[in-house]
């Protein structure tokens, strides 16, 4: 997965340099540019949403179009240390995000981790083969929503702490979270399911716009659902939550769209 995204990022710097003529022949902005997506990747952000907004006073700015509703624009900053800084703007909003040599991803100085995450999910033997994720907001090719109703287990995390109000927060790192939280220590899973975090980051932020006022925690309940033709190897999942504007399970009440699952084997 590393491998591929790193790719991707590299065909994104060319198709990039190709198209702003004025910087492309300069080495060092194109390694400049190759060291951001890396850094943009590490947090889970969706490369192909990603575009040159601005190099103005020699500083790259990017524009992430994460939907009609938002944009988010980000700068990075490399330290000598190996880690990454990431700025991110979104009309009034703003947010830091660090990436530390180790991966360890900072939001705002506080380290994003599993911590408050609870689960019923049953011990599994994973083959030791590799997978690819899939993720979607509409169930798979030949099967349906009402299918899913096996080997249900439960996922709770009770705080997502935000170190502004949700009101406050950028959709890229309520997004960056959330990815977090669904998938603790799995990046892989992290990065396949970037769009549909994010696409739940932008609802949570829409509605939290006109109802959460200074609330700065959000805490959810997903029920996980598997699909009768799954197996060791290959399966599919659908992932229904219910959030609250608050800890502890308590707060204004919103029910997202469920989210769908493909696990498959990589041959």
């Amino acid at each position: 997965m590393k491998k591929r995204t790193l790719s991707m990022a590299l065909a994104l710097c060319l198709a990039l340099s190709l198209a702003v003529p004025a910087y492309a022949a300069d080495n060092s902005v194109a390694s400049t540019m190759e060291k951001d997506y890396a850094a943009m990747s590490a947090v889970f952000i969706d490369l192909e949403q990603v575009s040159v907004y601005s190099t103005e006073g020699g500083i790259i700015t990017y524009a992430y179009q994460i939907s009609d509703q938002y944009t988010d624009y980000i700068t990075v900053q490399h330290n000598n240390d190996g880690s990454a800084i990431l700025n991110i703007r979104e009309g009034d909003c703003y947010n830091t995000m660090t990436v530390a040599a180790n991966g360890t991803i900072y939001i705002d100085g506080e380290e994003v981790t599993s911590d408050n995450v609870s689960s019923t999910a049953p011990p599994t033997i994973t083959p030791r083969v590799a997978f690819s994720y899939i993720y979607r907001t509409t169930p798979f090719a030949n099967t349906t929503a009402s299918q899913y109703n096996v080997g249900t287990y439960y996922q709770n995390c009770s705080d997502i702490g935000l170190a502004q109000s949700i009101r406050t927060v950028t959709a890229t790192v309520l997004g960056t979270l959330l990815a977090a939280k669904f998938f603790p220590g799995n990046a892989t899973m992290q990065q396949a399911a970037t769009t549909v975090c994010r696409g739940i980051a932008n609802q949570l932020k829409a509605k939290g716009e006109t109802i959460a006022g200074t609330i700065n925690a959000i805490s959810y309940k997903m029920r996980i659902d598997g699909h009768p033709n799954n197996d060791s190897f290959n399966f599919y999942r659908k992932y229904t939550g219910t959030y609250y504007f608050g800890k502890n399970y308590s707060g204004t009440v919103y029910r997202a769209a469920p989210f769908y699952e493909a696990r498959i084997t990589q041959s």
